[in-house]
């Protein structure tokens, strides 16, 4: 699978109207890039990519992967649980190992924009953009109390 042509393709957005449904890559393409999702990063990546790039988080440790937990329900992200020194917790959305994902930017935005408003929603933390082939994007964002629409 050449994930670099993969790349340009999937964040291409031109006569999309649902990008989950509209990306421009294969059913084939698209079961090798998530059926292994959340299999194909450790924790133990993450945390040493957390550390390093975003030191001022103050991430302690990642909880294990709990593939019934609510936050597991989705079909693009692998969702992580950490938790910082201070106890707080924090989600890890992580995308597929490889794959650039462009829209942690717009739902980061658009969180900011409801919380100007006083709307509930999440601060994030920090996002880490693809680096190479190996490398993960990922999104911290703070833990919000209750529970997912999916899972109510």
């Amino acid at each position: 699978m050449d994930k670099r042509d993969i790349n340009k393709r999937i964040g291409n957005r031109d006569n999309s109207f649902y990008w989950q449904t509209d990306r421009l890559i294969s059913v084939e393409e698209a079961a090798d890039i998530w059926s292994d999702r959340h299999f194909n990063i450790t924790n133990e990546f993450l945390l040493d990519s957390i550390r390093k790039n975003f030191p001022e988080i103050e991430l302690d440790y990642i909880k294990p992967f709990d593939e019934h937990a609510q936050t597991s329900l989705g079909n693009v992200n692998s969702i992580r649980i950490g938790v910082l020194k201070n106890g707080e917790e924090v989600v890890i959305r992580c995308h597929p190992r490889g794959i650039k994902n462009e829209y942690f930017y717009a739902e980061s935005e658009a969180s900011k924009l409801a919380l100007e408003h006083n709307l509930p929603a999440y601060k994030t933390l920090g996002i880490h953009d693809l680096e190479n082939e190996d490398d993960v994007s990922y999104q911290i964002i703070e833990k919000l109390s209750g529970d997912t629409v999916q899972f109510y």
